[in-house]
């Protein structure tokens, strides 16, 4: 290290991709947490790399429908009437829930507080709630999505949305709630963290053998699959809906 050069711990509010998802400690940085170009961050990808096809796609650029508030749970918020919205997962949290094998929406009029599991989507015997950072009456829940889960990361926007609730006007405050430009840089951190934590806790479990075989001899492929449920869920409850 050069005299003169000045380095810091991070913070719990700034932190390395690799601290997040649990490979390191703590990183000192000097380039404030911006990951793209990186030395270290290209050595650790190298390290825990895998065959495409056993860890997620790539990261693109996130690109979120406009006109919409966003939830730091990844949920979207479309506003309908002075205090009525209808609620939704973005494309990135539903493509994590594409798997889920049903999915328990709350009846009408049932009353929600902030950060209550609002819904559950179940896989196999384990669960991931999604919640909301705000009060709520429900007033309608999907139906569509409740006998065709795989509405959800089919047309998450449209055909997949879960609840339309009663909300304060005031709870839809830029403290509880992003613009699309906000959240895109939000979730793009998320799913940074999200594929760097497959790509150590995979290769932690496989070591030099290479993938597993699941029962029946097929090759297990994706994270729910190489994880299982119970870690997937837990994983995906900690980086998109924010489970501590």
């Amino acid at each position: 290290m050069e005299y003169g050069s000045s380095y810091h711990i991070s913070s719990p509010e700034q932190r390395c991709v690799w601290m997040t998802a649990g490979v390191l400690t703590y990183q000192l940085c000097d380039r404030n947490f911006e990951c793209a170009g990186c030395a270290l961050d290209a050595a650790m990808r190298n390290a825990y790399e895998r065959p495409e096809s056993v860890l997620p796609l790539p990261v693109d650029r996130i690109h979120l429908r406009p006109g919409r508030f966003y939830t730091s749970e990844h949920c979207w918020v479309d506003v309908l009437g002075p205090d009525r919205v209808r609620i939704g997962v973005e494309p990135g949290l539903a493509k994590r829930l594409a798997e889920a094998d049903g999915i328990s929406l709350p009846p009408a009029g049932k009353a929600l507080k902030e950060r209550e599991a609002a819904v559950w989507c179940r896989f196999d015997d384990a669960m991931v709630p999604v919640r909301l950072p705000f009060d709520l009456r429900v007033r309608e829940s999907n139906r569509s999505v409740r006998s065709n889960p795989e509405l959800l990361a089919q047309d998450p926007y449209d055909q997949g949305w879960l609840l339309e609730a009663e909300v304060k006007p005031e709870h839809l405050d830029g403290q509880r709630v992003m613009s699309a430009r906000e959240a895109e840089k939000v979730y793009q951190k998320d799913e940074e963290v999200f594929r760097a934590s497959i790509a150590a806790a995979t290769t932690a479990g496989l070591g030099s053998a290479g993938p597993t075989m699941q029962d029946g001899g097929e090759l297990a492929t994706t994270p729910l699959a190489m994880l299982g449920a119970a870690r997937y869920c837990a994983l995906v409850g900690k980086v998109y809906c924010k489970i501590v």
